[in-house]
């Protein structure tokens, strides 16, 4: 009976469901989001997450399962799961999302690529880059900065001219994650760039923001 109310057309019943189905199904937890059509609102996907992580004995599945689902709200809420709980093995579905048609699931995909620091696939975010659109591209900033190789500095101090401010911030935020060594470039690269950029080094290297 709860199973069959986990689809239903009415947005808080399908909720209430869900989560009773997460709490009593002990073996698939999970099942409902095979067959789901209706979306899992933002507000319903931190409250499912809330349960799903802070619940003792649900049985965690590898949420990659569910990155081809026609569902975007499915692929969006397993992505934050699979971020949450580190899963490694969906780096594969990771990428074949960069190629989605949804920029919040591409977005978001790339966001999770940084947090599992898949160093591999930098050379994947780079190819995308020049194609994509403002926010995915502030994203692959980001997690080249979470990944930290050092394999890409050239790129990133190349991000430094570009037109959109939010770029530049970006690229420099990335480099300063490199740690030490991108600390030091920040500095160094202070001394010749133009004065808006010197303004946003200085803004990124202070540690009181």
């Amino acid at each position: 009976m709860v199973f069959a109310l986990t689809d239903h057309e009415h947005e808080i019943v399908r909720m209430e469901a869900q989560t009773a189905y997460v709490r009593l199904n002990k073996e698939y937890p999970f099942k409902f989001l095979d067959h789901m059509r209706g979306r899992i609102l933002p507000w319903h996907q931190l409250i499912l997450f809330e349960i799903i992580t802070k619940a003792q004995h649900v049985k965690i599945p590898s949420f990659s399962t569910w990155l081809s689902s026609a569902n975007d709200s499915i692929i969006v809420f397993c992505l934050k799961l699979i971020s949450h709980y580190q899963q490694l093995d969906a780096i594969g579905e990771l990428i074949r999302l960069l190629k989605h048609p949804s920029e919040e699931i591409r977005k978001m995909s790339v966001m999770v690529i940084g947090k599992l620091e898949a160093e591999f696939v930098e050379e994947e975010l780079l190819h995308i880059y020049h194609q994509e659109t403002l926010k995915v591209k502030v994203e692959i900033l980001t997690s080249i900065g979470r990944i930290s190789s050092g394999n890409y500095f050239d790129f990133l101090k190349g991000c430094l001219d570009a037109d959109f401010f939010e770029i530049r911030m970006a690229a420099m935020k990335a480099i300063l994650g490199h740690g030490r060594k991108g600390k030091l470039m920040l500095e160094e690269l202070q001394e010749r760039v133009s004065h808006q950029n010197r303004e946003i080094i200085t803004h990124v290297l202070d540690t009181r923001i």
